[in-house]
């Protein structure tokens, strides 16, 4: 039986963590995934990917100017549900949706979600 993963890259900590997984991954022949970049770092996601010959599936380019937490958060959901209703993956990011989740740790944060720095609540 084929399991299927989709993995989010959205910021340049999140793909330096994966880029070994998404081509170790590649090589399996019982998995198929798909990579979607979200580019929330776009300047800094690109150039990494491209070293590391990480090309994504799908790109949302979901970042534009002066753009408010709340709207990033909103076309986040939106896009990564449609994507995962198309997709079927074993993994994503969608807890709402009862999905099993995994997800790398980005850094060294504090115990309380709401004082989470440097990377913030929603990473």
């Amino acid at each position: 039986m084929q399991k299927y993963f989709l993995i989010l890259l959205g910021m340049r900590p999140e793909a330096i963590k994966l880029f070994p997984v998404i081509n170790r991954l590649k090589g399996q022949r019982c998995i198929a995934i798909t990579g979607c970049a979200t580019a929330q770092n776009r300047h800094l996601l690109d150039p990494l990917l491209r070293l590391t010959k990480v090309v994504p599936d799908l790109d949302l380019n979901l970042m534009a100017t002066n753009q408010m937490l709340n709207d990033l958060a909103a076309w986040l959901f939106c896009s990564i549900g449609q994507v995962s209703s198309c997709l079927r993956p074993t993994k994503t990011g969608l807890v709402h949706h009862r999905i099993p989740v995994s997800r790398p740790e980005a850094g060294l944060r504090s115990v309380d979600i709401y004082l989470p720095w440097p990377y913030g609540a929603f990473a």
